[in-house]
């Protein structure tokens, strides 16, 4: 998806190269998000997906 906003936007949250393991079971595996000033961002995707997993990583750095 794109938006109509100027990329030169400040980024506000960005996580770069995350990841995160239970077990052996690998949530989050090099994830790389940039959100810039103003954008609306859904993290969607089927159950077990680690949706939750990357915004609660990204809310825990604000």
């Amino acid at each position: 998806m794109t938006t109509d906003l100027d990329s030169s936007q400040q980024v506000v949250v960005r996580l770069d190269d995350v990841h995160k393991e239970y077990g052996d079971a690998k949530a989050l595996d090099g994830v790389d998000l940039d959100i810039r000033a103003g954008e609306a961002v859904a993290v969607m995707g089927p159950s077990g997906c680690a949706s939750r997993v990357r915004c609660a990583h990204a809310a825990s750095m604000l």
